[in-house]
């Protein structure tokens, strides 16, 4: 399997558990290949980080970092030079406001919780990528995590929405001054999604409830869609260039519903793998496969049949999927949905979007259907 990110040294700001989106993206960065160095907030979040960071290796290196103090900084990094000669990627996963901002109207917002918000969620991030920059003597990748609360008013975000514009435009200027040295700046939006700091919101229950019940797919917001979008522009051939200071917008297209039909080829497939290689013919029934990966429908086959999941036996269904799926398209009914070639078009004119693709299906079976439509381009 293809590893992107072999040999390249990752550093990732703000793991607080195992629900943290910056957890999310360290495992998608470790399984590209990347070499990871965690920073933990204090000595309340030192076990879980360091329990997290051990799933990679008892060696991985962590370090107490405190983004609010520059001391803290520059310890972490000569930490971090005494592991590694040089940094490729940084994650900044950071961000905080007092409760009590949190809560109420943004026009009770004090002083004091206006600083701590911007210090915390904006500045430090320009202070790690400074401390960072001398290290990436060979280019790099700098991605930090917005919310849309930073161009729409979102109950309840207050402080952290202005904190979070704040950091937006950072994400700009940083691009302008470290385009030229071949570093990206980048900040991804993933939706709301269940973790410690969101929690901290008054009302986020009910904005998750909300979330779920208008999401297209059905389901909350969550962790795995920031994982696979943050490997975006990581690499030498990205779409998106460094230095560049236009907004543009990363436009991502789930395929099956959302671009074309396949007749439930798909399905079918996925039950006759199912039979051929386990005798069973009961296909899908009983499962809810909207919105999930091709891997997870097939753990979930297996595990409800007391059959050996892991990752061998997994990819080994797969592969017979893929053949099957291969007989299955051409007998089937399906298409684009209307309209979708010319939004594709449109989409590609648009020099302020960049478009890609955020699918559960595995990039053969992704690659099957797109063909067979006629958009695999």
């Amino acid at each position: 399997m293809s590893k992107p990110l072999e040999g390249k040294t990752g550093l990732v700001f703000g793991v607080a558990n195992k629900r943290s989106i910056a957890w999310g993206i360290a495992q998608a960065w470790a399984q590209a290949g990347a070499r990871l160095i965690f920073n933990y907030q204090g000595e309340r979040l030192k076990e879980n980080v360091e329990e997290l960071a051990a799933t990679f290796g008892p060696e991985t290196p962590v370090f107490p970092c405190d983004v609010s103090r520059d001391e803290d900084i520059a310890k972490f990094f000569d930490f971090v030079k005494s592991k590694s000669p040089r940094v490729d990627l940084l994650l900044h996963s950071v961000a905080f406001a007092p409760k009590e901002a949190l809560e109420g109207n943004f026009l009770n917002t004090s002083r004091e919780a206006f600083r701590v918000a911007h210090d915390i969620s904006a500045y430090s991030l320009v202070a790690v990528a400074r401390a960072a920059t001398p290290l990436m003597t060979n280019g790099g990748s700098v991605v930090t995590m917005s919310y849309y609360g930073a161009e729409k008013v979102v109950p309840h975000y207050n402080v952290m929405g202005v904190a979070k514009a704040a950091l937006e435009a950072s994400v700009r200027y940083l691009a302008y001054d470290l385009g030229p040295r071949k570093i990206r700046v980048n900040a991804i939006s993933a939706g709301p999604v269940n973790t410690l700091a969101a929690r901290g919101i008054s009302g986020f229950s009910a904005m998750l409830t909300h979330y779920e019940q208008h999401f297209g797919f059905g389901r909350r917001g969550g962790g795995d869609g920031a994982d696979a979008v943050c490997g975006f522009g990581l690499q030498r051939d990205g779409h998106v260039k460094a230095g560049s200071t236009r907004p543009r917008k990363l436009l991502l297209w789930d395929i099956d519903g959302t671009l074309l039909h396949t007749g439930k080829a798909g399905e079918t497939a996925l039950g006759h793998a199912m039979e051929k290689l386990h005798g069973i013919s009961k296909g899908l029934q009983g499962l809810e496969i909207a919105g999930r990966t091709d891997k997870w429908i097939v753990e979930q086959l297996l595990a409800r049949e007391g059959l050996p999941s892991g990752e061998r036996e997994i990819a080994r269904f797969l592969d017979f999927y893929v053949e099957r799926l291969a007989e299955e398209l051409p007998r089937r009914q399906g298409g684009l949905h209307p309209g979708v070639l010319g939004i594709l078009e449109e989409a590609h004119r648009r020099p302020d979007l960049v478009q890609g693709l955020l699918t559960g299906n595995i990039e053969k079976g992704a690659r099957l259907k797109l063909s067979r439509y006629g958009v695999n381009h």
